[in-house]
């Protein structure tokens, strides 16, 4: 990383200080800031590697680097999370970035690292896109995100109006259902295995909001109808519960949650999903998007492992089926 020259060597060290030395006032303000709603896990320890990462990314990824420093380059990042993605691209020469998250926890973190460790100005956040202009943007990327959309060709169609002709889009993401190895571990843990095991902080939730709209119902009442929610999000959840008390049946059919991923029903996200490249591209398609590229994730981050990424951008579409991650990028028709 210390031979990094995409990041100027101030950022480098407010990086540095800011995860790594515990006893420093930024790494301190930062605590603060990021405790107790998000947590400081590995990722955060080990930043540093994972900004080299995605600073490889923005410079060789498909000319998605040049485009992002064209004059007048502007940026939206969906699902932008702590901001490292967005603070990234605002430093390494985008005119603007847009980062768009709705859980405030991660915009505070984002704030702070915008502010006080990459130190840049060119950044925006806001809590959706409805406020951005059509056409108003060159790129948009999606960092993990994808598999965290409720209705991902809803979503797909509003960033087509707000892609500026020929706009690129980048979506990278750790859920690649052809990947044997992706199975693997949603099966384990949220997806389409046990769905339960995800759901552990949804479920209080609903569990909440039943209450709310049947003060008068039994404590089984409302956790047969805390199962019977399970994968719906507030509205949803509302009209089944109303129509539930007031006929004693279901408003409809619910045989298709077995297979919904755990969703957070307050801010109508996924807890986990996951797709194959091929049903992306697909809703790329449809969604008026010409997919260019389909690979295996860090293809072209050489400094993670060189051997792997030889064989992933010599094999593409034979790693896809053992890579957990992939990078598709598709132009606005």
């Amino acid at each position: 990383m210390a031979n990094d020259k995409r990041l100027p060597g101030p950022i480098l060290e407010r990086i540095h200080e800011t995860f790594l030395e515990p006893g420093s006032a930024r790494y301190q303000a930062f605590d603060e800031i990021a405790a107790p709603e998000v947590i400081l896990g590995d990722h955060f320890i080990h930043m540093k590697d994972h900004l080299a990462g995605v600073t490889c990314k923005i410079e060789q990824s498909l000319y998605l680097g040049k485009l992002i420093r064209s004059p007048g380059g502007r940026v939206l990042d969906l699902g932008s999370g702590c901001g490292f993605f967005a603070c990234v691209m605002a430093a390494s020469g985008a005119d603007s970035v847009i980062a768009v998250e709705p859980h405030q926890p991660f915009v505070r973190v984002a704030r702070f690292l915008a502010e006080e460790v990459f130190q840049v100005e060119n950044i925006e956040f806001v809590p959706t896109i409805e406020d951005v202009p059509p056409e108003s943007v060159n790129a948009v990327t999606l960092i993990n995100s994808i598999s965290h959309v409720w209705q991902p060709l809803r979503m797909l169609l509003n960033l087509v109006q707000i892609l500026k002709p020929h706009g690129l889009l980048l979506i990278e993401d750790n859920n690649n259902l052809e990947s044997f190895l992706c199975r693997r571990k949603l099966k384990k843990t949220t997806w389409p295995g046990d769905r339960w095991d995800g759901d552990f902080r949804y479920r209080p939730m609903r569990v909440k909001r039943i209450r709310e709209l049947g003060p008068g119902l039994a404590d089984r009442q409302v956790e047969a109808l805390a199962d019977e929610t399970y994968g719906m999000v507030y509205p949803e959840i509302e009209r089944f519960v109303r129509h539930r008390l007031d006929t004693e049946t279901a408003p409809f059919d619910t045989a298709y949650l077995k297979n919904r991923a755990p969703a957070n029903p307050e801010v109508v996200m996924y807890h986990e999903n996951a797709f194959t490249v091929k049903e992306l591209e697909m809703l790329l398609f449809n969604a008026g998007l010409t997919p260019i590229l389909s690979t295996p994730k860090y293809v072209f981050d050489f400094k993670r492992n060189p051997l792997v990424s030889t064989i992933f951008k010599t094999f593409p579409k034979l790693s896809l089926k053992v890579s957990p991650g992939y990078e598709v990028l598709a132009a606005k028709r």
